[in-house]
């Protein structure tokens, strides 16, 4: 997507495009399947540890990139 004094102008496919200098700039968003490991500990009901590795896999749909990034921000992970 392309940005133009802070404000979203257009959004653009894969491929050659071209931005105004200075005014524009081309924020860039990884739409491929992605995967975050978390190790989480918690304590059970009768006190004993319980630890995990958790493995999360996300996308960002193509078509709401542009509502994440005015919502979330480029910070979205």
């Amino acid at each position: 997507m392309v940005v133009r004094l802070g404000n979203i102008s257009r959004e653009l496919d894969s491929g050659l495009h071209f931005k105004l200098p200075i005014i524009e700039d081309a924020v860039t968003f990884d739409v491929r399947t992605q995967k975050d490991n978390f190790d989480v500990t918690a304590a059970s009901k009768d006190l004993q540890t319980v630890s995990a590795n958790v493995a999360v896999n996300y996308n960002l749909d193509i078509t709401s990139v542009t509502k994440m990034y005015t919502e979330v921000g480029k910070d979205y992970i």
